[in-house]
């Protein structure tokens, strides 16, 4: 990711998608959102992974919603308003 606030690794046929924005509490963003989306789709569709782990570092998972960032998402950017969605339906796959 560009801005480093998610790291995705894989172990063993797993693939682990690591919150890394400690000063924020690992607050989420629409960009943070967009790209777990991202991770979760291509292992989806890698056959050598097996399970999918989503954590937070630095002891914290997640505070909850960026309401901030969330704030800047506006009608003027709609593609910012369906990360949030995209996220949980790549879930529900």
């Amino acid at each position: 990711m560009p801005n480093g606030n998610i790291v995705v690794t894989e172990e063993r046929g797993t693939r682990v998608i690591t919150l890394r924005r400690p000063s924020k509490k690992n607050a989420i963003t629409q960009d943070m959102y967009q790209e777990m989306s991202r991770a979760i789709d291509t292992a989806q569709n890698n056959p050598d992974i097996r399970c999918m782990i989503i954590t937070g570092g630095s002891g914290v998972f997640t505070a909850g919603d960026d309401i901030e960032d969330f704030l800047k998402a506006d009608a003027s950017h709609p593609e910012m308003l369906s990360n949030g969605a995209k996220f949980l339906y790549s879930l529900a796959l």
